[in-house]
């Protein structure tokens, strides 16, 4: 199957899902985890329509925003993991960061963004934040437990920058465990602490299950270029 058919897919599949939830499908962004593929596919997806696409690797990121800037309107998120001496990379190349899952990262994004606002073109927008919440308080993910949210919620009052916004929160959920539950532990905990409207939950084998939670972006991968190699 195509990359182009693939999406067409999903795309039925996530208008599906947020019907049936009375929800609008145009309030929920598809992310394409392009990690480790080619250009080429992702050449591919941007030709069938696609625009989000989610990177894992600092390195990666760099490598692939520069050999494809030549697609207008194309929107890096950075998904994984993120090292504090790699804050640069996303602060110039990304337009979404999703993992903010320690006070210690935020502040030295802060830092980066403030001494250093040059990095980053002036053609783009302020950095988009989500905070990566530990839903399940699973000890082998990384991300704020529920009970250490207040903390990151205090760091972003105290460090702040008008080159960053926070507008959300990210979670995964344990393996084995009970996606529904993590999502909507997310959605509420998001509302209550105050950190935005934005919800990034669901991946290949749950997005169904996030969008009836709540959820506006959902990161596919496998489901739209395959399994990798």
């Amino acid at each position: 199957m195509k990359i182009s058919e693939r999406l067409d897919r999903i795309r039925g599949q996530i208008e599906q899902a947020a019907v049936q939830s009375g929800r609008n499908p145009d309030e929920i962004t598809l992310v394409a985890v392009s990690k480790t593929q080619p250009l080429s596919a992702i050449e591919e997806a941007y030709e069938a329509g696609q625009r989000h696409f989610g990177e894992n690797y600092p390195q990666e990121l760099e490598l692939k925003s520069a050999a494809l800037v030549h697609l207008p309107d194309l929107v890096w998120h950075f998904i994984g993991r993120l090292q504090r001496n790699k804050i640069k990379i996303p602060w110039r190349d990304a337009h979404w960061l999703h993992t903010i899952d320690r006070v210690e990262l935020w502040e030295s994004l802060v830092a980066r963004a403030d001494q250093f606002p040059h990095e980053r073109p002036d053609a783009m927008p302020p950095l988009q934040c989500l905070m990566q919440i530990n839903a399940d308080n699973d000890p082998s993910k990384a991300g704020f437990v529920i009970d250490d949210v207040q903390k990151i919620s205090d760091a972003i009052a105290l460090h702040t920058s008008p080159r960053l916004v926070v507008c959300g929160a990210m979670t995964i959920p344990s393996v084995g465990g009970d996606p529904e539950h993590a999502f909507h532990i997310l959605r509420n905990m998001a509302a209550s602490c105050g950190l935005g409207r934005m919800l990034s939950m669901g991946m290949s084998g749950d997005f169904e299950k996030a969008i009836a939670c709540g959820s506006t972006m959902v990161r596919v991968g496998t489901a739209i270029f395959g399994e990798r190699g």
